[in-house]
């Protein structure tokens, strides 16, 4: 949820969510007793809370959602630059 709140692009949380879940494999006492079902729900809930959320938040601050896929989601303008109604209706449509 935070993530989304600070528009943190989709590779970077795609690829968080996936080192915290290897974390709980690995390490002993962590998450021994989880299945491999729960963790994919894991995932899917914390990907779905990302998405409702940085789409909230993108709304609200009138910026383009944080797919990740361009390099400008990465660069300073896109937190920084013009949030224009103009910039936000051609990013989003």
């Amino acid at each position: 949820m935070i993530m989304g709140l600070w528009q943190v692009p989709f590779p970077l949380v795609m690829t968080f969510t996936m080192l915290w879940e290897g974390l709980e494999i690995s390490v002993p006492g962590f998450g021994d007793e989880e299945i491999n079902g729960n963790r994919l729900t894991d995932i899917g809930v914390a990907w779905l809370g990302w998405a409702a959320f940085a789409g909230m938040s993108a709304a609200v601050t009138m910026q383009p959602f944080p797919f990740g896929f361009r390099g400008s989601d990465y660069t300073r303008d896109r937190h920084y630059g013009s949030s224009s109604w103009e910039h936000w209706r051609r990013d989003w449509f």
